[in-house]
């Protein structure tokens, strides 16, 4: 009699018989259908090996190693495999059973990542490193190339040279060792970024983190400092990230939304928002127009109006802050107070003057420049009018046999994708936040300009990125 797999049996497209269904059953429970022993209920007395699977209070539990008398919980030697589900009685349909041991035993157990809490990273900065070394948490399990990894102690990640202001990837090996290698490949607008060269063969790669050029800010008006480090706020796996393409160059605010580390940069559609050591964007030195908005890689636009930065940042799936985001993403910086000149490049760059002069304006999340070197558009929008209300502009100017005694002002923003139609050509504004350099004590994480249109580009003016925080089971 031929061996049978769930694979074969249930292949795509296929409707198996029912007596294909049964032998599969019969050679599950024999241990010859090639994905590991079911071993009935689970008996103390019994020795259990790697991929076992028993019954044990109506869930199924996967066995992740040898073990004899260990009941089964989740931990180093048990992961839950399916819950809710006795095989032994009859509470389950033969073709449910079948369907539900194909779904999940060829995908869920080929792709295990357990985690010791889901509201948290599977990886930790090392206490006493200086923000130098990376751990895996003990607790955590990774499934690679067919085999479940279990860290049962916190576990030093391999780390190669690190350089400042370069993200990271983690991977797990097929040996069980934590490895993290530089991420430093072009991202794709609208897309997946390319993803860096695995350490070895049928590496998974589970995460990653920023190696920031200084330190974060260690509390209110304290600013950053100037020491590379890991970023604790850029730590990320694949079930505790940024909802974007590319999670590089971010860092996690209070738990509740990831943003950009860096201002934007001119070569956003290939270097991604967020990348350090690049030409900043502004009114002046403009980003690329994005592929989906009918960019060619190449040309950039014209001016640097809000409309542009949404544009930018919705091709990498993220948008702009709130003006309450921006308070709290902003929180550390040396307050009442700004750069005296504007910065060219991201970062803590020798083009922007002396480099501690940077690190002030760092946040407690880690944001560079986070206030007082650029404004930054703001998501939201606001309107102003003149005095009186919108029927007495100060020109006195009417339509005869209109009940609008000011003409309209038509605004054209130059995307070809419709106009403006409002009071003058700066009644719709939009939120500026942080201040520009040399506005002195104007400064700081509270700072708020209402009195710009829409429309208004300026070498002052930036952007800088954000993302909802996406939490999986």
């Amino acid at each position: 009699m031929a061996v049978l797999t769930p694979n074969s049996v249930f292949a795509p497209g296929r409707k198996p018989p029912k007596s294909e269904i049964i032998q599969l059953l019969e050679q599950i429970a024999g241990g010859t259908a090639g994905i590991g022993d079911f071993r009935g209920k689970w008996d103390s007395g019994s020795t259990y090996v790697e991929k076992d699977y028993v019954e044990s209070g109506g869930n199924i539990w996967y066995a992740l190693r040898e073990n004899t008398n260990v009941t089964p919980t989740e931990g180093a030697d048990w992961t839950l495999l399916l819950p809710g589900l006795t095989p032994a009685d009859e509470s389950v349909g033969l073709l449910q059973l079948a369907i539900t041991l194909r779904d999940v035993v060829t995908a869920s157990v080929t792709n295990i990542f357990v985690k010791p809490t889901q509201n948290a990273p599977a990886f930790q900065i090392k206490s006493g490193s200086g923000g130098q070394v990376l751990q895996v948490k003990a607790g955590t399990k990774v499934e690679v190339n067919g085999t479940v990894h279990s860290f049962a102690v916190d576990t030093d990640l391999t780390l190669p040279s690190l350089t400042a202001g370069k993200d990271y990837a983690v991977f797990i090996t097929t040996s069980g060792g934590a490895q993290a290698v530089l991420w430093d490949e072009d991202t794709v607008e609208l897309g997946a970024p390319n993803l860096p060269t695995a350490p070895s063969a049928n590496a998974r790669m589970v995460g990653g983190f920023h190696y920031a050029p200084g330190g974060n800010a260690t509390g209110y008006n304290t600013g950053g400092n100037t020491t590379a480090q890991i970023n604790p706020y850029s730590i990320w796996d694949d079930k505790y990230r940024p909802d974007c393409f590319d999670p590089r160059g971010m860092a996690l605010v209070g738990g509740r939304f990831w943003c950009d580390i860096y201002l934007l940069n001119t070569t956003h559609s290939t270097r991604g928002t967020s990348r350090n050591g690049l030409a900043i964007a502004h009114g002046t030195v403009q980003p690329l127009i994005p592929a989906v908005y009918g960019g060619n890689g190449v040309t950039t636009y014209a001016d640097f109006q809000w409309w542009r930065a949404v544009d930018v940042m919705s091709a990498h799936g993220k948008d702009l802050l709130s003006y309450g985001e921006f308070m709290m993403a902003a929180h550390g910086v040396i307050e009442e107070q700004t750069r005296s000149a504007l910065p060219v490049t991201t970062g803590l760059a020798t083009t922007n003057g002396v480099a501690a002069n940077d690190a002030q304006y760092t946040s407690q999340w880690g944001l560079i420049n986070a206030m007082g070197a650029h404004w930054v558009w703001g998501r939201d929008l606001s309107y102003g009018i003149f005095e009186g209300g919108y029927n007495e502009p100060p020109d006195g100017t009417s339509i005869p046999g209109s009940a609008l005694s000011v003409v309209p002002e038509y605004i054209d923003p130059g995307l070809g994708r419709g106009w403006l139609v409002q009071e003058n050509v700066y009644a719709t504004r939009a939120l500026l936040f942080g201040s520009k350099a040399n506005n002195g004590v104007r400064g700081g994480s509270l700072c708020l300009d209402l009195a710009n249109g829409i429309n208004t580009s300026s070498a002052s003016i930036s952007a800088r990125g954000r993302a909802n925080h996406r939490v999986l089971q």
